[in-house]
């Protein structure tokens, strides 16, 4: 490069850079968008979720199995609250009877669980097949 073409190739850029300044320049009167949360559009029912199909209620006998499944859950846990309660004050010969009975019940009581759990899974298995086939 000579000594001459450089003062050309600077004044070229500079007219370049002041040429296309436009360009990349806002709208006057326009307020910068940076830090600004966008808004969702809203739907015709004026949500801003769109409208999602309603789906029949279960059956009562799905209901019925699930509100069993809860309750035993919950009689589980109540039951487990208060075995741990009385290891707090136990002996030490009383905890390992406590120990014990709580080791033989837990495998009965998952099993109980894990069936009607499996009963559930079925029934709504069942139900989506249904829907899927258009009878439901």
């Amino acid at each position: 490069m000579t000594m001459n073409a450089l003062p050309k190739i600077l004044s070229l850029t500079a007219g370049l850079l002041a040429a296309s300044s436009p360009l990349f320049a806002q709208a006057t009167g326009t307020t910068p968008t940076v830090g600004t949360v966008p808004t969702r559009p809203t739907m015709p029912n004026g949500s801003v979720n769109p409208v999602r199909p309603t789906l029949p209620a279960l059956p009562t006998e799905v209901q019925t199995l699930i509100r069993q499944f809860d309750a035993q859950r919950d009689a589980l846990l109540a039951q487990r609250r208060a075995e741990l309660a009385r290891l707090q004050n136990a002996t030490a010969e009383e905890r390992a009877r406590i120990l014990a009975e709580m080791q033989a019940n837990q495998a009965q009581r998952q099993d109980e669980q894990r069936e009607l759990a499996r009963k559930i899974r079925e029934e709504l298995k069942a139900l989506r097949e249904a829907r899927r086939n258009g009878g439901g």
